[in-house]
């Protein structure tokens, strides 16, 4: 049973807003059309999907983890994920992603279907009148030009949500808000850190707590998105003093969530009572 204790109408004060990852890979196929349509259906508060850059500078979901689940209809074989970064956005249209079961997510549903498209992602999200609910794209590495198609796709669409952009690296942050100062667009940005945060890395504090801050402020960017468990009192505080937004990313166990934090993404969006 789903409790959707973080839907639109329900959202509690004091606690952050809950992020559906991938639109709830705990549910559905991750980054899908399903999935989309399945989180709109639940009213969740924030919408995240994963978008890559085809080929011809468009925007498609993410299929699996790159694209290691989808399998190509031409050949019945699976994708070969090298391959398919190379495509454009109607070679991608051939795959079939999501038709395998998932381990870690066990109680998803299984369905095989073409990679979604940023028009399809807007198409979904005007049709469902759900102006509150946030928009969260996370961008996989691109380029100025890349980011620039993306919002000649969104901008024309005029859509009343709240469009929140993260990404794994600064440059394309940096991108982000070139383009969207360039068309007068309020966009909230994050940068994320996850591959490099490890309890072994001794990095990681002098990463966080320095230059970090000053690079986040440099590229204007709005948040900072780490694992759930390294969120310290003392990077909160330094976030809030920042005026940097905290989200915590795999945050799955509220009991783990932090007293500061701005939003958690988390698989089971539907499921969770702080």
């Amino acid at each position: 049973m789903l409790w959707w204790a973080f839907s639109l109408g329900c959202q509690l004060e004091g606690t952050p807003v809950v992020d559906a990852r991938g639109g709830g890979v705990a549910y559905w196929p991750a980054h899908s059309r399903t999935a989309v349509e399945g989180a709109i259906e639940a009213a969740f508060s924030s919408l995240e999907i994963d978008l890559t850059p085809t080929a011809d500078g468009q925007w498609v979901g993410q299929g699996g983890a790159t694209w290691q689940d989808c399998i190509d209809t031409r050949t019945n074989l699976p994708a070969e994920p090298a391959a398919v970064v190379e495509w454009d956005q109607d070679a991608t249209q051939l795959l079939r992603c999501g038709g395998t079961p998932q381990p870690e997510w066990p109680n998803a549903l299984v369905v095989a279907e073409a990679p979604l498209t940023l028009q399809g992602l807007i198409q979904l999200v005007r049709e469902s009148d759900l102006s509150e609910q946030r928009i969260h794209l996370h961008l996989r590495s691109a380029d100025l030009p890349s980011v620039a198609q993306l919002f000649d796709v969104w901008a024309p669409a005029e859509l009343p949500n709240a469009l929140h952009v993260s990404a794994d690296e600064l440059v394309t942050l940096e991108a982000v808000e070139t383009e969207a100062r360039r068309r007068n667009l309020e966009v909230h940005s994050t940068l994320r850190l996850f591959d490099e945060m490890d309890n072994s890395a001794p990095a990681v504090g002098p990463l966080v707590n320095t230059k970090l801050w000053e690079q986040l402020q440099m590229q204007e960017a709005d948040g900072l998105a780490l694992p759930a468990f390294a969120w310290s009192r003392q990077r909160l505080r330094r976030a809030q003093e920042e005026g940097i937004a905290a989200m915590a990313l795999d945050a799955d166990d509220p009991s783990t969530w932090s007293i500061g934090l701005d939003s958690v993404l988390t698989a089971f969006p539907g499921d969770l009572v702080p």
